[in-house]
């Protein structure tokens, strides 16, 4: 029970609490359960929901924006940065608690400050880190939007019908690889499932291809 209480103690609760409402979010958000209105679209099959702010959207956040221009971080998407630092921080900040606490005996409040401030800087490499590992395994928006060019002209197999405007299909490209697509139909008949489209045009700010069946 001492330990529980330990746990909990005030100058452990900055970190936990954020760190739980977190941790609920990506829960939520992987269960389909998150709020939203749930009309972005993916990237191809990336698996990174790249529907959310990016660095380079956040420029009205002066303070984030300034962070991520100094540690050169572009083109990821901002809630995850920000799930990644404070999931990060929270366990480290508990971490370095549990260890002064240990070490010294007892916990003056200005050593929090100092407990929150290594915390930081340790999540922002890690934070820094990920970024880089993202941009080396993912390709670039531009890369992206140059490949699907390349499926302009192609058809694809209807698994999403477009309920209301966005429909989801898939066709191979030059190398014969499976690729996810959005899709809209501005004239003509709506498709269902398992019908054939044709991919008329990419619209690239959209992420989506303009189709008819």
């Amino acid at each position: 029970m001492e330990w529980l209480l330990g746990f909990f103690a005030w100058y452990n609760l900055p970190f936990i609490i954020p760190l739980f409402l977190v941790v609920v979010y990506i829960i939520l958000h992987l269960t389909g359960l998150s709020w939203g209105n749930g009309t972005g679209t993916e990237i191809g099959d990336i698996a990174i929901d790249m529907d959310d702010e990016s660095g380079e959207d956040v420029c009205k956040h002066r303070f984030i924006a300034a962070v991520l221009n100094l540690l050169n971080i572009r083109g990821i998407p901002l809630t995850m940065l920000l799930a990644l630092f404070v999931i990060s921080w929270g366990i480290e900040g508990i971490t370095f608690n549990y260890a002064l606490k240990r070490g010294l005996g007892l916990y003056p409040p200005p050593i929090f400050l100092v407990s929150a401030f290594i915390s930081a800087l340790i999540s922002l490499g890690l934070v820094k880190l990920f970024a880089i590992g993202v941009n080396l395994l993912v390709p670039s928006s531009r890369e992206i939007s140059s490949s699907y060019l390349n499926l302009v002209g192609r058809t694809a197999k209807v698994i999403i019908p477009p309920d209301k405007s966005i429909g989801k299909a898939r066709t191979t490209d030059d190398e014969g690889n499976m690729v996810s697509v959005y899709f809209r139909v501005k004239n003509g008949e709506i498709p269902g499932e398992g019908d054939k489209i044709l991919l008329l045009d990419y619209i690239s700010e959209e992420k989506i291809f303009d189709a008819e069946r």
